[in-house]
C-alpha cells in the first residue's frame, strides 16, 4: 500500500515536471522568437539609419547645388565679362560635414574669395549667400544694408543694381539700401534721399522715384 502511495506520488511529480517543462520550453521558444524578431528588427533599422543618412547627405548635397547655381548666377550678372563660378565643397569627416566655399575663375578653382580677389566678387557673394540664409531660415524677408556695396568697382555697379532688383522680385524679397553711388540706384523700385544742412544733420527726406 505504502509502495503503491509512492509510486503515484512520484508520477505526479513526474506529470508536474513534465508540465513545467513545456511551459518552460514554451517560453523559451517564444523568447527566442523575440530574439529573433528583434535582431530582425535591428537589422531593418540599420537599414533605415544608413537610408536615412544617405537622403541626409543627398539633401545637404542638393542644398549646396542650389547655392552654388543662384551664386553663380548672380555673380555672372554681376561680372558678365569675367568667367566665374561659385563652388561649395562638401567635406566628411568624423561623422561630421563641412562646406567650404571657393571661387572658380576660367574653369580653375581660385581660391577662396576673400583671399584671391577684390572687394567687387566678395561682397556680392556674401550678399547672396545672406540672401539664401534668410530665405531657407524662413525669416522676415527684409534685408538692410548700410554702404554694403561700397568696394565693388563703379564700372560693375550698374549690373549689381540690376542683380539687386532681380533677387528681390525673383525672392520676394524687399532690400533697403543705404549708400551714395547714385548708379547703385538705377534699378531700384523707390529712392529716397536724405536732405540737411550736413551729413550729420539730416533733417528731412525726400523721396524721388
Amino acid at each position: 500500500m505504502v509502495t503503491k502511495i509512492r509510486i503515484d506520488q512520484v508520477l505526479s511529480r513526474i506529470r508536474e515536471t513534465n508540465v513545467i517543462r513545456k511551459q518552460v520550453q514554451k517560453e523559451s521558444d517564444n523568447l527566442e522568437k523575440e530574439i529573433s524578431y528583434l535582431h530582425s528588427e535591428i537589422k531593418i533599422l540599420d537599414k533605415v539609419v544608413e537610408l536615412f543618412k544617405h537622403l541626409l547627405d543627398e539633401l545637404i548635397v542638393d542644398n549646396v547645388r542650389k547655392v552654388e547655381n543662384l551664386v553663380t548666377y548672380g555673380l555672372k550678372v554681376a561680372f558678365p565679362a569675367q568667367d566665374l563660378r561659385f563652388k561649395a565643397e562638401v567635406k566628411r569627416g568624423k561623422g561630421k560635414i563641412g562646406i567650404e566655399f571657393k571661387t572658380i575663375k576660367d574653369g580653375k578653382i581660385v581660391g577662396e574669395a576673400m583671399e584671391t580677389f577684390g572687394g567687387s566678387i566678395v561682397v556680392v557673394e556674401s550678399f547672396l549667400l545672406r540672401l539664401i540664409v534668410i530665405v531657407k531660415l524662413a525669416l522676415q524677408r527684409v534685408l538692410v544694408l548700410d554702404e554694403s556695396f561700397d568696394a565693388v568697382d563703379p564700372k560693375y555697379s550698374l549690373n549689381v543694381s540690376e542683380l539687386l532688383r532681380e533677387m528681390c522680385e525673383k525672392l520676394n524679397f524687399n532690400l533697403l539700401l543705404v549708400t551714395h553711388n547714385s548708379t547703385l540706384l538705377e534699378f531700384a523700385h523707390h529712392i529716397y534721399k536724405a536732405v540737411g544742412d550736413s551729413k550729420e544733420d539730416c533733417t528731412k527726406i525726400v523721396k524721388i522715384k
